[in-house]
């Protein structure tokens, strides 16, 4: 498998320090530099999202981190010389897709405050599959009177 980098890469040892270390500061780093350079993803990429899904619901803190590196690995997939999702990987990335998309949601209807709410919706706002509507949409739609960071998430 290879990462970013188009070089050999096996991000098991990184998730395995993602899912036990607790400062996850040093392994976020690690992981953005070698799962993603410079708008190139590789297979590596595709297959390490499932992965930092599930960590994300077992931690059960809210990290942007996840959202953002699934967000840039999605929004990379089949664009320039990247390669698309694999078809051994591809049911299992797209479910977890979807099921980060389903915890954001719930992230966002759970936040106490005005900051927990705006930083959720950022980091789920990329996510739209098949054309339907983003889990931002969604949210927007049920909440109307959130209008104005709806005009600032949009200005991307």
């Amino acid at each position: 498998m290879t990462g970013g980098y188009k070089m050999p890469l096996d991000p098991r040892p990184l998730l395995r320090r993602l899912e036990t270390e607790h400062d996850t500061a040093r392994v976020w780093q690690e992981l953005w530099e070698e799962l993603h350079h410079q708008g190139d993803v590789g297979d590596a990429s595709f297959a390490a999202v499932p992965f930092l899904v599930r960590i994300y619901q077992e931690r059960g803190v809210i990290d942007w981190n996840t959202y953002a590196i699934v967000a840039i690995i999605e929004l990379a997939r089949a664009e320039g010389k990247n390669p698309d999702v694999p078809e051994w990987i591809a049911e299992d990335y797209f479910q977890a897709i979807r099921k980060l998309a389903e915890i954001g949601t719930k992230e966002v209807m759970r936040a106490e405050s005005a900051d927990e709410n705006c930083t959720t919706m950022v980091s789920v706002r990329p996510f739209r599959l098949d054309h339907r509507p983003s889990v931002h949409d969604s949210i927007f739609a049920r909440n109307p009177s959130w209008g104005r960071v709806a005009d600032i998430t949009n200005q991307s």
